[in-house]
């Protein structure tokens, strides 16, 4: 049986109207051409000072994405955001980063949970972050993981999944 949650994602994206898509399409092609973040502010929930995107980005909906202050967002980041997604301050995101807050399970009850990123994150090329998933702040997230559950403060997770390879007490500069 097809969960509750999931249907109401389908009855989501069946109101989800060619208006609402084209206009999405069309400020996705102008800012991956200029990379300007003023030009998501139409778009995104929220979008602190300092934000840095170093090439195209892609996104589903736009109006659940939060960053806040002094973010560097590297090339082909992919934001699956049918869920809030929410990144704190300082935080480094690497290449061809997806974020994917579809659960991908017609079984499940929900159809998407949010991803929040917490202060002072770095998190490596080519990984993805799926749906209900919190990086705790000062977390390093190696290159190439999977992360599917939460992850503590000061500590280094890699893999896929994603396990935890080293905690700190405390930050190091």
């Amino acid at each position: 049986m097809i969960g509750d949650g999931f249907m109401n994602f389908i009855s989501f994206l069946a109101n989800f109207n060619q208006q609402d898509h084209s206009k999405i399409t069309a400020v996705k092609t102008k800012f991956n051409q200029e990379l300007n973040p003023l030009l998501l502010f139409p778009l995104f929930k929220q979008i602190g000072q300092d934000i840095t995107f170093y090439g195209p980005i892609d996104f589903s909906v736009g109006a659940n994405i939060s960053l806040a202050d002094n973010i560097i967002v590297d090339l082909d980041v992919d934001f699956k955001d049918y869920a809030s997604i929410s990144i704190g301050k300082n935080t480094f995101i690497g290449p061809n980063v997806t974020f994917n807050t579809l659960i991908e399970d017609p079984k499940s009850n929900i159809a998407c949970a949010p991803i929040k990123i917490e202060n002072d994150v770095k998190i490596g090329g080519h990984v993805t972050i799926q749906a209900g998933v919190t990086i705790h702040e000062h977390a390093v997230i190696g290159a190439g993981s999977v992360v599917t559950s939460d992850v503590p403060a000061f500590s280094f997770f890699a893999g896929n999944p994603a396990k935890k390879i080293s905690s700190s007490t405390r930050h190091s500069s």
